[in-house]
């Protein structure tokens, strides 16, 4: 097994809990358990083959990036006429070890709730160790390959902000006006499509500072994925809202959408930012896109139901929205100083998307 560049005895993570020696030896406990068994049956599923039939030329490790919850490994899998590639999250903080069980089997669940979807397939979840670093929880899932990071940038020659693109391979990049609204829409089809109507779950807490979602682009054409879901709990309380109950639940779940998918950190971990007005009207779209995936009747019902709603009304209800932020939080200042603009150009976006059909949800 590869393992690439190892100081063993560097401090792999910012609180120094571990060595990088340490954290390799995890990650080979955990992928050398029962002569690879873990990694055979991952393989097994993607190639379908049986797992006994499979042999491994070589097992490369490389560790991706430092994260809040995991520390997530690169496996790559080469045999004479294939290569797989894998994601392995390592948890080595408490945050992680907290959650890395829930978020296993959320991600599960959330697969067979949309077979087709957006989210990662995981494999195995189980634990690895070595002398340096106590037993730790770790879990194997797929690696979206050609799919890279993205942040809030300002461009070198005016300072505007674009969204920049950490291609690995290729080199970073800035999307296009074209491409940017592509990828608020799909963030907002994606995070629409897991949104459970009867029971008003949603994947929530989800943020673009940490990298939560990444894209694949080829040429003008983009594909975006992501790569987590911490959380999926309900919007209310009840499990299955009245009428109108899921006409306003729905509200609440466009106007917090369109709020925190303008946030992310300057480069990534720098300052927070606030995104520019386009994703306004793609976050409207993208929910619309989704919603008509569940029911096609019902983007026209959502839109009648907006378009009820004077715009001093639709301020109101994002500074309802707002008493739900914690105000302790760092984003909750920013999001004060823009929601007044952010509620006006939601009414603006309603309000051109003409209804032909009256109704409710």
């Amino acid at each position: 097994m590869n393992r690439g560049h190892r100081p063993d005895e560097t401090p792999a993570f910012p609180n120094r809990a571990a060595t990088y020696g340490a954290y390799f030896d995890a990650v080979t406990d955990f992928l050398a358990w029962r002569d690879f068994r873990r990694l055979r049956e991952a393989v097994g599923v993607r190639r379908q083959l049986p797992p006994e039939r499979l042999n491994f030329a070589e097992i490369r490790v490389y560790l991706e990036k430092h994260g809040a919850f995991y520390h997530p490994a690169r496996i790559e899998t080469i045999a004479a006429d294939y290569r797989e590639s894998f994601v392995l999250n390592v948890a080595v903080s408490p945050a992680g070890d907290a959650a890395i069980q829930r978020e296993f089997s959320l991600l599960e669940e959330l697969n067979r709730f949309l077979p087709d979807g957006y989210l990662p397939r995981v494999y195995s979840l189980g634990e690895g160790g070595g002398p340096g670093l106590r037993r730790r929880q770790l879990f194997l899932g797929e690696w979206f390959e050609d799919f890279s990071e993205f942040h809030l940038t300002r461009h070198p020659a005016d300072g505007a902000l674009g969204i920049l693109v950490w291609d690995a391979r290729n080199g970073v990049f800035f999307l296009s006006e074209a491409q940017t609204r592509q990828l608020y829409r799909q963030v907002a089809l994606i995070l629409t499509a897991y949104f459970d109507l009867s029971t008003t779950r949603q994947i929530f807490p989800w943020h673009h500072a940490a990298g939560d979602f990444v894209v694949q682009c080829q040429n003008d054409r983009l594909a975006v994925r992501l790569i987590t879901a911490r959380q999926y709990s309900p919007i209310v309380s009840a499990p299955q809202a009245a009428a109108e109950s899921l006409a306003e639940t729905l509200f609440f779940f466009l106007a917090n959408l369109s709020i925190q998918t303008r946030l992310d950190r300057l480069e990534g971990v720098g300052n927070l930012v606030w995104s520019d007005d386009v994703a306004v009207g793609e976050t409207l779209n993208g929910v619309l896109m989704g919603l008509k995936s569940k029911h096609p009747a019902l983007p026209t019902r959502f839109i009648d139901y907006l378009r009820s709603f004077a715009p001093e009304e639709i301020g109101d209800f994002f500074q309802a929205v707002l008493k739900t932020v914690d105000p302790r939080v760092p984003e909750f200042s920013l999001i004060s100083e823009h929601l007044k603009d952010h509620s006006h150009l939601m009414f603006h976006e309603v309000q051109k998307r003409f209804s032909n059909t009256a109704g409710t949800i």
